[in-house]
């Protein structure tokens, strides 16, 4: 399986079991399949939790709710990989600096006390 953050729907293993779940939704499978995907509804509370939250859209509909959703997670997850090469020693270089300032202030006021 690979890792794909970006996709909404990765929870689902792989690209056949994405089109059944899509065609679960649609009505298209029928019989000896559609029986067997109930199965493998039963056993899995988080497929099943996700039908019964799907259940009665097209599949356009959650073709395009799933665009916006992975658009979305995909601006989130570059927005953290900003923030993450900014790292940590931007942060104490800021303080620092802040810190020199502030003794530098704190120094200009107490000789001009004098």
């Amino acid at each position: 399986m690979k890792n794909n953050l970006g996709d909404i729907l990765s929870f689902i293993r792989n690209e056949k079991d994405q089109e059944e779940f899509i065609s679960y939704l649609d009505g298209r499978m029928v019989g000896r399949d559609r029986e067997q995907f109930e199965k493998k509804l039963a056993g899995d509370p988080f497929l099943k939790d996700a039908m019964e939250g799907l259940a009665g859209m097209s599949s356009h509909e959650i073709s395009r709710i799933r665009k916006d959703l992975n658009k979305s997670l995909l601006h989130r997850l570059s927005k953290k990989r900003r923030l993450k090469r900014i790292g940590p020693g931007l942060w104490i270089y800021a303080a620092l600096i802040l810190v020199l300032l502030l003794i530098l202030a704190g120094y200009l006021v107490l000789s001009r006390l004098r």
